[in-house]
């Protein structure tokens, strides 16, 4: 069910925005808080940060995007055009809320750009680089240690962002990378460095006891590994000895060490997933995280100038023609507003919660603490930092999905569910079968996985 919802909502919230400014503008009566209204809706249409697309092919489309936007825009500004040539004291207040607008349709813009066909490689070819480069300066060291990850430079960061590197110099890629890979390795971060690190927050004997810390590093250097697969580069076949090395003789040998792979395996799926359907790595792999910052900061602003500019001027009768009170004296159309306000501010503060304590922003704050010697020798950065990388949302039920044939040889599907009007607009799954409880994945099947 939240499935049909989901997809409903992105399907049709562009169509009916479009709809709705119509109507706002060739609506017989006039109200002042209209253009706030269909503001509202615009910033609605690019709002969240871990929805950005319903499925692949929605990636694809956003050249389509592009010219929703195009449309949504010209009727919000012809919108504001009427009004705003009898109220121009109120351009303040559309102002402010137009940069937030601004700032969330271009994160949602680029999120779908980076991951269409178009994008996606120019996002991950320069790992492919990184690992060509690499092999030049003995990346593949036979003397490769799994527990101290010497020898390992699996990239994680790269000081410069990736718009740069990958939009910016797409003509000579490699060069470009080998110029900042070979010659300033500080510029950097590898999985070998956050090993080699000497702060207390990442060392074994001190605040990463159990390593949990230094593996969200590690599964961020296999998700951009595993984007290569998926693109269909090619590494040296090195490259995948030494990798299952790591595994069979690190991560395995220890105690729990199936545990172990399989958290790291289920924070690399969960970039992995998030890289086709949120806007979570346009904003730390392109660096725009300070950007939520500013919306909020242009909510909080805008929201402030609303009530001291905006709202005391729709209460004139002579504003407006239609004038809707409820029983206690409330204007319904201030009362709405003021519900929208807080609604959005609410959503931006749990928005920006969640993107701060976000797999993504765990590797950003490691990185820079990896990076930066100040942070290493700061109790409170790494007290801050602990805290962050302590809370884990667990995205995954842990939970083998099954289908048994003897539960439901005779199962008989909904005729509601599977029939000629639904399969033209909506993909069957399954093929009527009936699927099983699902159930917990066991210790043993995960170290069956393993020793298969």
């Amino acid at each position: 069910m939240l499935n049909v919802v989901l997809w409903a909502a992105y399907t049709l919230s562009g169509y009916l925005i479009t709809y709705t400014l119509g109507l706002m503008r060739e609506s017989p009566f006039h109200n002042p808080l209209f253009p706030l209204w269909a503001t509202f809706l615009m910033i609605f249409l690019g709002s969240s940060n871990s929805f950005s697309a319903h499925s692949l092919e929605d990636n694809e489309q956003w050249k389509n995007y592009a010219c929703q936007l195009v449309v949504t825009f010209i009727g919000l500004l012809t919108l504001w055009t009427l009004y705003l040539t009898t109220l121009p004291s109120r351009l303040a207040v559309f102002l402010l809320y137009f940069v937030i607008l601004a700032l969330k349709t271009t994160e949602r813009a680029l999120s779908l750009v980076s991951v269409s066909a178009f994008g996606r490689d120019r996002m991950t070819k320069w790992v492919a680089d990184h690992m060509s480069v690499s092999s030049k300066h003995r990346c593949l060291d036979p003397c490769a240690d799994p527990e101290t990850m010497k020898g390992y430079k699996y990239v994680v960061k790269v000081s410069r962002t990736v718009l740069e590197k990958v939009f910016g110099e797409v003509a000579a890629p490699k060069a470009n990378f080998e110029r900042v890979s070979g010659n300033s390795e500080e510029e950097v971060i590898t999985i070998e460095r956050v090993w080699e690190c000497k702060g207390a927050l990442l060392s074994s004997s001190g605040g990463d006891r159990d390593g949990k810390f230094k593996d969200i590093c590690l599964s961020y250097a296999f998700y951009l590994l595993l984007r290569l697969k998926f693109l269909s580069y090619s590494l040296p076949e090195e490259a995948h000895q030494k990798a299952w090395h790591l595994i069979r003789d690190g991560i395995l040998q220890k105690e729990n060490g199936y545990e172990r792979a399989f958290r790291i395996a289920e924070v690399e799926l969960t970039f992995f997933h998030d890289f086709f359907y949120t806007n979570y790595p346009i904003i730390f792999q392109a660096r725009l995280w300070q950007l939520k910052v500013v919306e909020l900061l242009c909510l909080i602003t805008g929201t402030m100038v609303t009530v001291v500019f905006l709202m005391p001027k729709t209460t004139k009768p002579q504003d407006i023609v239609v004038q809707l009170v409820t029983s206690s004296g409330w204007r319904v159309d201030v009362l709405v507003t003021a519900v929208v306000l807080m609604v959005f501010i609410c959503v931006e503060l749990v928005q920006l919660f969640l993107m701060a304590i976000s797999d993504w922003a765990k590797v950003e704050w490691l990185c820079n603490y990896v990076q930066k010697q100040s942070w290493q020798g700061s109790k409170r950065i790494e007290k801050l930092i602990g805290l962050i990388c302590g809370v884990h949302l667990k995205p995954w039920e842990r939970k083998l999905r099954q289908y048994s044939f003897l539960e439901s040889y005779n199962h008989v599907p909904s005729r509601f569910l599977y029939h000629f009007c639904k399969i033209n607009f909506v993909d069957v799954h399954g093929r009527g079968q009936k699927q099983s409880a699902p159930i917990r994945l066991s210790g043993d099947v995960k170290k069956a996985v393993f020793d298969f």
